[in-house]
């Protein structure tokens, strides 16, 4: 099969590996789509993960069941399923709460273990979930927005009429729709107007950073998000929110600061 492959640290190849085979309890996946998240961008600048060099990234990913391990059940060769990369211990008191996130020994295809960039993945059948009928390239975004809905979920209960989120990528568009899902007026706030083109077709507010616009939400919201990462967007995020209101911090900011090197 052919994989994208992290050789090590800043080196990335495209290679022929051997097909993958299932073992007890594990299912192979012709994978069908598969995002690339800025975690993987970070995982080959060694600064998340194990290092586990060589690996084949990609943890966000869907494809078609195409063979079956020993003592699999609830699969069968034809099924569409998407990936919950996560792989808990099943021992530590993260997992032993059903909070498999907070494992103290977590892994993750793609990141421990050879992912979503290639032809072929083997996944362990407790991992897959279903998505009959579901377009695999809309399937692949299960895991962004799962992350969006984690990051919602301390929110639950609060009226939330008015929100701005910084950064239309998309992470910021992910979390602008489930936003706008749960009934807020949402208005993204980006740089580039491609992005900003794109949040308004999806019926979204859409302002460029530094618009007079944004000036007048200064204290106007009832939740302010930062999907950006950058440091000087993430530092003013409160000066949005209303009296009461809440922020969020969704993005990553560099570790280190705004002048860390972030070369390939």
């Amino acid at each position: 099969m052919q994989a994208i492959v992290f050789r090590q640290g800043r080196q990335v190849a495209v290679e022929t590996l051997p097909d993958p085979e299932p073992g007890p309890g594990e299912v192979l996946i012709a994978v069908r789509a598969s995002g690339i998240c800025h975690t993987d961008i970070e995982i080959l600048r060694g600064n998340y993960g194990a290092s586990a060099f060589p690996l084949v990234p990609g943890h966000e990913y869907a494809g078609e069941v195409v063979a079956l391990g020993a003592d699999v059940d609830g699969f069968s060769v034809g099924d569409l399923v998407v990936v919950d990369p996560n792989i808990g211990c099943g021992d530590c008191p993260g997992c032993r709460a059903g909070r498999v996130n907070l494992c103290e020994n977590l892994g993750a295809y793609g990141v421990t273990r050879n992912g979503g960039f290639a032809e072929l993945c083997v996944v362990r059948s407790d991992a897959l979930v279903r998505t009959t009928g579901m377009d695999p390239a809309l399937a692949a975004l299960a895991e962004p927005m799962g992350c969006v809905l984690n990051g919602l979920s301390p929110l639950a209960g609060r009226r939330i009429d008015r929100a701005l989120v910084f950064g239309a990528g998309p992470i910021g568009m992910l979390m602008g729709i489930a936003l706008r899902q749960r009934g807020a007026e949402v208005t993204m706030v980006d740089l580039d107007e491609p992005r900003l083109a794109m949040a308004s077709e999806f019926g979204l507010g859409a302002l460029a950073q530094g618009s007079t616009e944004l000036d007048r939400l200064r204290r106007a919201c009832d939740l302010a998000v930062d999907a950006t990462g950058v440091p000087a967007v993430a530092a003013g995020l409160p000066e949005y929110a209303a009296n009461g209101g809440n922020v969020l911090y969704f993005g990553v900011c560099p570790v280190g600061g705004a002048d860390r090197d972030l070369s390939l």
